[in-house]
């Protein structure tokens, strides 16, 4: 257990599989037909499909890419049916706009006590001992400044990375994509959102990710070794000299500790869990929290 029940939060595509396996259960029929009806239409997004197998009635898609040694590749929509629920939509961003303001609670999608729902419950994310935002229904729910709510989301899939972000008090929208993945969706997101509100909220408080101010970690020691899940596979995390380095394949980033043991790292905040910052003798991390993910630590460097 990284956390007793109710007191983290760890994000799984598997998870949302099986609420898209619940809902064709209710619905008597496929999820992509669920959400035609239940959201498409109601919402005239016009512009969006359920499945890659089906992005091919739309003329005008920018194709995925990926990068590679000689320079960038098409590398084609991400095809996993049974993953659609977790990752599945292909649409353009005008409609992931209409998506977003549903939040508006006026659309016949979602009423005020469902907006408020979504937004009221916020597990602590373990990754962000920075920020106050919380995991709430589907949606990271961020307090800006005293007057104003985020509730935001990002996604990545192979050549591709989005964001889309609704401050609730505002009746504001933000969406944005990128045919590239890695691109840092998350921090455009917020400039944007700052930038059209920059006469309304506090100065700098809508800045992701969040910082601090550099600090010295605690020893790479304590931290260095191998992290994963059954879900994405395994990370190394290796010393270099007094930096430690994240490892993921062929990519390589180093922490930037902003806390004892947070931070970023490779544009995503971190924080290692489990290690003591002071008490004698110091245990090493127990796991890596990595976004919204943890990941546990499986063993030494």
């Amino acid at each position: 257990m990284l956390a007793p029940p109710g007191q983290g939060v760890s994000y799984s595509n598997e998870g949302y599989c099986l609420l898209g396996g619940i809902i064709e259960t209710c619905f008597g029929g496929a999820f992509g037909d669920a959400v035609e009806q239940f959201v498409f239409r109601p919402l005239q997004m016009e512009s969006s499909v359920i499945g890659a197998a089906n992005a091919g009635r739309m003329d005008n898609l920018a194709m995925p890419l990926m990068k590679t040694d000689a320079g960038l590749r098409a590398c084609g929509f991400w095809e996993a049916p049974l993953f659609d629920p977790a990752g599945g939509l292909v649409l353009s961003v005008r409609d992931m706009a209409r998506l977003i303001s549903a939040l508006a609670g006026q659309t016949g999608v979602l009423g005020p006590q469902d907006v408020s729902d979504m937004v009221a419950t916020r597990l602590p994310v373990a990754s962000r001992p920075l920020s106050d935002a919380g995991y709430g229904l589907g949606l990271e729910v961020r307090t800006l400044d005293a007057g104003h709510t985020l509730a935001w989301h990002t996604g990545q899939r192979p050549g591709i990375s989005s964001f889309v972000g609704h401050v609730l008090e505002q009746d504001l929208s933000v969406a944005f994509a990128a045919n590239i993945a890695d691109a840092p969706s998350a921090s455009i997101g917020h400039r944007l959102i700052a930038e059209v509100l920059r006469d309304v909220l506090e100065p700098g408080c809508c800045v992701w990710p969040p910082r601090a101010g550099q600090v010295q970690g605690l020893s790479p020691d304590l931290f260095a070794g191998r992290y994963g899940s059954a879900e994405i596979g395994e990370l190394d995390v290796r010393r270099d000299k007094n930096r430690l380095i994240l490892c993921n394949g062929s990519a390589e980033h180093a922490f930037r500790f902003e806390g004892p043991s947070c931070g970023t790292v490779g544009g995503h905040t971190f924080c290692f869990t489990g290690a003591d910052d002071g008490a004698a003798p110091r245990r090493t991390a127990t796991a890596l929290a990595l976004d919204l993910r943890m990941l546990q630590r499986l063993g030494a460097e």
